[in-house]
């Protein structure tokens, strides 16, 4: 099939070109394409449907292969239709860690051979083939059928678990965060993929259930020390949750672990700032700076952070104005000249001065600086206010965040019921059936025709009636008159299903029921 498929490959080295040529072309692959690594190639690539784009990661070029691989991500311009390819020389645990970051389909160590490079191709080609319909139909915005695509896959399927974490992916694109992690936890257990724990997180963030998650993350760091992926997970609950002094702590190991990244480094920054740690902020910035020259993450705010630290360290007394006065200086001209054309940059560093001179005690000093920001930020139309430094840093886009759309439709709109949804049924696995009652109960009194919940309440009404023979008949008659609720609505084939199997047992004799659970919990209908 690689015959048929069109590849780019990029490399700064001419003789590298002429190789993987010969090479591409030895494997049947006639559309290909090889060009240098450029500020322009992406540009470039937006305008090709590659089928594969196999770039070379070379520490002395301009622009390096994970360089372009982290710009691709952060202009959304990775479709699922293109494996991206990372070649890399360097073996070391930095590199190769900093290039995962950077999330590559695949990672191919030099010198490979041929058979090597094909077997790899073939097996992301065969993997975009399977799941190709899926993408169809969401291209289309058939989320629905997209999702009932992801449930035709057999679980002996060599990609059953790719269509369960795309669904668990499609979920998320539609915040249905518990469902999503439901699916997450399944593929998990079944098929210990690390990336499957890292989207539950994410997804119990969402609902601020930081324990479990944090729970989750930290068996799934023990096990695996360097899925820095885990770590950032617990630096984001962890800052969600206020805690910015454990966020520090574990951004100075994920640092060590990875010194390369320039947004941990920026995170560390501004949680040792909150933390008033001026010692850890100052070397945390600076790295940033050095790191982020060339990169998309370069930003202005650690240059004015800079500036705001200073002020802090001569407010508390742990430093002279005068020696600090030197190191702001250098960092403001240091910013005018990397970003010349941000026009809010001159009111931002005369502000900081301002604020400066404040804490050093020099009020006319202060006065002169603030009063050429506020000329300079009328001009700009905005508030001196409005100038906040220390917003919160961005992040590395995640690459199952992005490509998934998502249908207006059926975004979920009462968060609650989802839920109460989550928590009935892990009530009900953990042996607790009055709890999930109460909890489908409570969704009933919400909304009376909610399909899941009364398929699921009338399932526990079943299991009572075989287990305890208190209010038996009465039982009975509630699951009887909740299924025929259900008969009402229109069905997804999931829901068809357990309501006439649900059927099937009410029609029985209490000896005929059968015994343990009567199945699983319906919670996945979109």
């Amino acid at each position: 099939m690689l015959d048929k498929k069109k590849v780019l490959f990029v490399d700064s080295s001419g003789n590298m070109r002429f190789t993987m040529k010969s090479m591409l072309r030895s494997l049947g692959i006639d559309h290909l394409e090889t060009l240098a690594p450029t500020a322009a190639l992406l540009s470039h690539i937006q305008h090709q449907p590659y089928d594969f784009i196999i770039i070379s990661h070379n520490d002395s070029d301009k622009v390096t292969g994970i360089q372009l691989l982290e710009e691709a991500r952060y202009q959304g311009i990775l479709p699922e239709s293109t494996a991206w390819v990372l070649l890399v020389s360097d073996t070391s645990r930095d590199l190769i860690v900093h290039a995962i970051d950077s999330y590559p389909d695949d990672i191919i160590t030099k010198p490979f051979s041929a058979q090597e490079l094909k077997r790899r191709l073939d097996a992301l080609d065969a993997r975009q083939i399977a799941l190709k319909p899926i993408w169809h139909q969401l291209r289309l915005q058939n989320v629905k059928e997209a999702l009932n695509l992801c449930d035709h896959f057999e679980p002996a399927n060599p990609y059953y678990c790719a269509a369960q974490l795309l669904k668990g992916r499609i979920l998320m694109a539609h915040r249905r965060y518990f469902q999503a992690a439901r699916v997450f936890s399944r593929v998990y257990a079944q098929y210990h993929r690390r990336e499957a724990v890292i989207m539950q997180a994410f997804c119990l963030l969402q609902e601020r259930e930081y324990d479990q998650a944090l729970e989750l993350l930290g068996e799934l760091i023990c096990q695996n020390p360097l899925l820095l992926a885990a770590y950032d997970m617990v630096i984001k609950i962890e800052m969600a949750r206020g805690d910015y002094f454990k966020a520090r702590y574990i951004l100075q190991q994920t640092t060590t672990l990875s010194p390369y990244n320039v947004l941990r480094y920026q995170r560390l920054g501004y949680c040792a700032y909150l933390g008033q740690e001026w010692e850890i902020a100052e070397p945390a910035l600076n790295k940033a700076i050095n790191l982020g020259k060339g990169s998309v993450y370069e930003s202005k705010g650690p240059f004015l952070q800079l500036v705001d630290v200073g002020r802090c360290k001569v407010e508390s007394g742990t430093a002279n104005w005068q020696e600090v006065e030197k190191e702001v200086d250098l960092a403001l001209k240091k910013a005018g000249r990397f970003f010349p054309k941000d026009p809010l940059l001159p009111a931002e560093s005369a502000f900081m001065r301002g604020n400066f001179y404040q804490g050093a005690k020099q009020p006319k000093l202060a006065e002169k600086y603030h009063d050429e920001a506020r000329v300079l930020a009328d001009e700009q139309g905005v508030q001196l206010n409005q100038l906040d430094i220390w917003q919160q840093p961005g992040e590395t886009p995640m690459r199952w965040l992005q490509n998934v759309p998502s249908d207006p439709n059926i975004l979920l709109t009462n968060p609650k019921i989802d839920a109460y949804l989550q928590h009935g049924c892990h009530a009900y696995e953990s042996g607790h059936l009055g709890k999930a009652m109460q909890y489908f109960t409570q969704i009933l009194r919400e909304q009376p025709d909610h399909t899941d919940a009364l398929l699921n309440a009338a399932q526990l009404y079943l299991e009572a009636i075989r287990d305890s023979s208190y209010q038996r008949d009465k039982r009975l008659q509630m699951a009887r008159q909740f299924l025929r609720t259900v008969e009402k609505s229109r069905l997804e084939a999931s829901q068809q299903e357990r309501l006439d199997y649900l059927k099937q047992v009410a029609s029985l004799q209490l000896e005929e029921y059968p015994q343990g659970s009567l199945g699983e919990l319906l919670w996945e209908a979109v």
